[in-house]
C-alpha cells in the first residue's frame, strides 16, 4: 500500500460536495433568482417576488457566516479562494443588496410592475460581485467583472423612458467594452 500516511483519502465527488459547499453563497443566489423569476412569471406577485429575494438574500448572507468555520483555501481546481477577505466582502456586498432591495421595495419612484425586473439584477449583480471577489483565475476575474458590467449596463438604463438615464447606459457601455477589450488586450501581454 502506497498510502501508508494518508488518512484522509478524497474522490472525486467528494471533492466536488465540498467544492460546491465553498461555492454555496452564490449557488443560492442562482436558486434566488430562478425562484424569483418563476415566482414573477407565474403569480405576477411583487411581495410575493420580494419577500423571495430578500430571503434568498438573507439565506446567502447566513451561510457566509457559516462559511467562516472553513479554513482558507482554494477550490473548484485553484480558481476560485476562500479566505476572510473574500468572505468580508461577500458580506458587504450581500447587505448592500439587501438593503437596495427593501428601500427599491419602499420607494414611490420605482414602479412596481417592473421591480421584479430589479429584483432579478440586482441579485445577479451581487452573484457576480460575489465571484469576483473569490476569483483568483484570470478567467474567472474577467467573467465575473464582466457579468457585474453587463448587469451595471442594464442597471444604468433603468428609468428608460428618461433620455438621460438611456444616453448614460449607451455611454457606459462604450466605456465598458473599451475597458474590457483594454483589461484583455494587458492580459495577452
Amino acid at each position: 500500500n502506497n498510502d501508508e500516511g494518508d488518512t484522509h483519502k478524497t474522490t472525486p465527488m467528494t471533492d466536488l460536495i465540498h467544492n460546491l459547499a465553498l461555492y454555496s453563497v452564490e449557488i443560492i443566489l442562482g436558486i434566488t433568482l430562478i425562484a424569483t423569476f418563476l415566482i414573477y412569471f407565474t403569480s405576477k406577485n411583487s411581495i410575493l417576488t420580494f419577500w423571495t429575494t430578500f430571503l434568498g438574500m438573507a439565506i446567502a448572507l447566513g451561510d457566509v457566516f457559516a462559511l467562516y468555520g472553513h479554513a482558507p483555501q482554494f477550490y473548484f481546481s485553484n480558481h476560485l479562494s476562500h479566505d476572510p477577505f473574500s468572505l468580508f466582502f461577500k458580506i458587504l456586498f450581500l447587505l448592500a443588496a439587501l438593503v437596495t432591495t427593501v428601500f427599491a421595495f419602499h420607494s414611490q419612484e420605482m414602479k412596481k410592475d417592473r421591480l421584479t425586473e430589479f429584483y432579478l439584477l440586482i441579485i445577479s449583480l451581487t452573484i457576480g460581485l460575489t465571484t469576483l471577489v473569490s476569483s483568483i483565475h484570470l478567467l474567472i476575474f474577467f467573467l465575473s467583472l464582466e457579468l457585474v458590467g453587463i448587469v451595471s449596463y442594464a442597471l444604468t438604463a433603468w428609468k428608460k423612458e428618461e433620455f438621460s438615464s438611456t444616453e448614460a447606459a449607451i455611454k457606459y457601455l462604450l466605456y465598458g467594452a473599451f475597458a474590457s477589450g483594454t483589461l484583455l488586450w494587458g492580459f495577452s501581454l
